[in-house]
């Protein structure tokens, strides 16, 4: 019993020091900064979507973040962002040796790959949502043929689908 006590001890200690992270990087000038950039590049990627719609007479569904993204250069500028997110890779700051200290090394590098996962979880979550926000206004959420505007602009529109992808 008393290991088992020791392990979920452990495993609260590697998920404060995770959150504590991620609570600390979320309000950081860098993650503002950042997603800021990103919000001006996806309604750049999406400033056709307005005259798709128009020209067609279709909405979309405001969650194609996974469409955008197929594009090899649209994933290189998002996936930079991930780089420009983890350039501080040791995430030492003037609190981690006192966390350090308290808990051990192995559960802090534990809290920190932890962290990472999660922020970047949270980091495309957010993208996801932008997509979705500037989308809302071209945007429906039926189910029926949500696709056709996507079907439409690949098969009959192919200029504009180069553009969307």
């Amino acid at each position: 019993m008393d290991k088992r006590n020791s392990l979920l001890r452990k495993c609260r200690s590697v998920l404060a020091i995770a959150m504590y992270a991620v609570r600390q990087r979320i309000v950081s000038p860098r993650v503002i900064c950042l997603l800021i950039v990103m919000t001006v590049y996806i309604a750049s990627r999406l400033s056709f979507v307005e005259e798709a719609v128009r020209i067609t007479g279709l909405r979309t569904n405001p969650m194609i973040f996974t469409f955008i993204t197929s594009d090899v250069i649209c994933a290189l500028i998002i996936f930079a962002g991930v780089v420009f997110l983890y350039a501080d890779a040791p995430f030492i700051d003037r609190s981690q040796p006192y966390v350090i200290i308290r808990s051990n090394r192995f559960l802090w590098a534990a809290g920190q790959i932890i962290h990472v996962i999660a922020f970047s979880a949270v980091y495309f979550l957010a993208l996801n949502l932008i997509t979705a926000a500037l989308l809302l206004p071209h945007g429906t959420f039926a189910t029926d043929g949500w696709g056709k505007l996507i079907q439409k602009l690949s098969v009959y529109e192919p200029g504009l689908c180069v553009v969307f992808l």
